[in-house]
């Protein structure tokens, strides 16, 4: 008797040469040992968890409820707010997730590719599909927050100065961001010094 989570197993009983006798038609028998432990289930340790978007990888943990004397393995599907296939985050190991014989631990690894975007935070949903050697446990879904760490784009003039002869129908100045971002940046803007507007020049006066 053993607290493994096991196949069947079985004894193989052969009779030898009698003395004083002789064999039969069976000579052998097969003796099947059911196992009757619960079935191990594959869970993970936890539903959520959270890390920064510069921190690397993130180490999700999964649990085998027993141990078996063969290995177990588990498919899993991404989905959620984050790009897999290593845009903003990639697993290692790739599917299926697989705990060797004996073993009652495995991590998948989450690799977050950094960038430089303003953006809200992003989610990677790994969800536990067709075990082997297992059933699902609890908890067959883990949801990773991915924090941004990525500071809003600063609003400038592309210059501080420039001019516009009188005659002239009109000009642009430029405004630059200093960096892309996910979001739409606004910002007010309104006019002062000599000139007089709808005197000397005539504007759309706001923001952008």
């Amino acid at each position: 008797q053993d607290s493994l989570s096991e196949g069947r197993e079985h004894v193989l009983l052969t009779l030898g040469t009698p003395t004083n006798g002789t064999l039969g038609a069976t000579v052998s028998h097969q003796l099947a040992i059911l196992d009757d432990e619960p079935a191990a289930r594959i869970s993970f340790a936890q539903a959520t968890s959270t890390s920064g978007e510069g921190s690397g990888t993130a180490a999700i943990s999964l649990t085998l409820s027993a141990a078996r004397t063969a290995e177990a393995r588990v498919s899993f599907s991404q989905t959620g707010t984050a790009t897999p296939g290593g845009v903003d985050v990639s697993t290692s190991p790739v599917s299926p997730i697989i705990f060797p014989a004996g073993a009652t631990t495995a991590t998948l690894n989450a690799l977050i590719v950094p960038d430089s975007l303003d953006e809200s935070n992003e989610t990677f949903i790994v969800t536990l599909l067709a075990p082997s050697n297992g059933l699902l446990g609890t908890i067959a879904q883990h949801s990773l927050t991915i924090t941004d760490d990525d500071l809003p784009p600063a609003v400038a003039f592309a210059s501080s100065s420039s001019h516009l002869v009188e005659s002239a129908s009109g000009t642009m100045v430029a405004v630059t961001l200093s960096s892309a971002s996910s979001f739409d940046v606004t910002v007010p803007v309104t006019a002062s010094g000599t000139a007089l507007p709808g005197t000397d020049y005539t504007w759309t006066p706001g923001g952008m």
